[in-house]
């Protein structure tokens, strides 16, 4: 299923230290990570590319924007080839064809089942020394959100799948959910192995996923006494977590107590954290932790 996810932020010279811009692309080109690494009007090296980008730096004004950094997720549905494709023509809608720009395409290993890539774009014409794309404008983020939407979906068509993405907020779909916030793939792949990673990210997801399938699930039980979500949860963890027990108490609360014994089996996760805020009274039965961990601890 393609998911939407596009992140924009910029490395300056006086807010941020010199060579930050040299040392992402060493980051996002780094071996074992890096599948495929696209560029125009830019050295084609990650080593060459490093150099460029600190001599640019280096010749710009004290207070210049020296780079602007996309993260963005890559459609599944699309092959490799089909996504460095993307990339390539979302990259010049956005440089009109005239600035710099490189990309660290991250496919393989463990993020083949996370694919995105890592876009850096040099916001300043070779020839003319002049903006191009204007990402420092204050609606660039809006700007370059719709326009991903646009040549994703252009991309999907052509590929001929079904599957499409959309930039706006879940709200403005009219879809009555929290959304996810971005989980590492450190953190997933350390999850896939059985073990339980220290991932802030991870635990607020649980408890958005708490929020989404309670409302969901409860819609046939009492759809009356279902409560609202609150209008700006809180989106990181404890806070986010604190307010999903919140929310279930408020949700059991609402329910009259002879409807708490007989939820559908499909609740079960719903009758599980029921039990552990001590509101239904809690199955003999109990999941024992792995040796050697203390329950609720990484190991």
């Amino acid at each position: 299923m393609a998911i939407y996810c596009l992140r924009h932020s910029k490395v300056g010279r006086s807010t941020h230290r010199a060579g930050t811009a040299g040392a992402h692309i060493r980051y996002v080109g780094r071996k074992g990570a890096l599948s495929r690494l696209l560029s125009a009007r830019c050295p084609s090296t990650i080593r060459a590319a490093i150099a460029w980008i600190s001599a640019e730096e280096e010749a710009g004004r004290k207070n210049a924007r020296v780079i602007d950094k996309l993260m963005l997720a890559l459609p599944l549905e699309l092959s490799e080839e089909q996504r460095a494709g993307l990339i390539r023509d979302f990259a010049e809608r956005i440089t009109q064809g005239r600035a710099p720009w490189l990309a660290a395409l991250h496919m393989s290993g463990k993020d083949a089942s996370n694919p995105h890539a890592h876009l850096v774009i040099r916001d300043k014409c070779p020839t003319t020394g002049k903006r191009v794309a204007n990402l420092s404008d204050k609606d660039s983020t809006e700007r370059l959100r719709a326009l991903w939407q646009e040549v994703a979906n252009a991309a999907l068509a052509r590929a001929g799948s079904e599957a499409r993405i959309d930039h706006r907020t879940l709200e403005a779909q009219g879809v009555d959910r929290l959304p996810r916030v971005y989980e590492p793939p450190q953190a997933k792949a350390i999850r896939e192995k059985g073990r339980t990673p220290a991932s802030t990210a991870m635990e607020a997801n649980a408890a958005i996923a708490t929020y989404n399938a309670t409302r969901e699930a409860l819609r046939d039980v009492a759809p009356a006494s279902l409560p609202p979500l609150p209008e700006k949860p809180v989106r990181r963890s404890p806070g986010l977590l604190s307010a999903a027990t919140d929310y279930l108490r408020s949700v059991l609360q609402a329910i009259q107590p002879k409807a708490r014994p007989s939820l559908p089996p499909s609740l079960g996760f719903y009758q599980r954290a029921a039990a552990s805020l001590g509101l239904i009274p809690r199955k003999s039965s109990r999941v024992q932790p792995r040796p050697g961990n203390a329950p609720g601890r990484p190991p």
